[in-house]
């Protein structure tokens, strides 16, 4: 009784700091989100330019 009455605070601790650490990981992902403007249609227009850049290796790439 007396150990759980004891380790009380650091278990509140515990839960309050991991709390405020997810939070803080999502406020930053939104912030992010939004500084970059990650929409769906800016997305999908990333990976066609992608596709679009996309090289083949040639022979004269690779050291024989």
């Amino acid at each position: 009784m007396l150990e759980e009455i004891i380790l009380l605070p650091w278990t509140i601790f515990k839960y309050i700091f991991s709390l405020g650490l997810w939070s803080a990981l999502f406020i930053t992902l939104h912030y992010q989100w939004k500084k970059h403007d990650c929409s769906e249609w800016t997305m999908s227009k990333l990976t066609q330019l992608k596709r679009k850049n996309k090289t083949e290796d040639k022979p004269e790439d690779y050291i024989v």
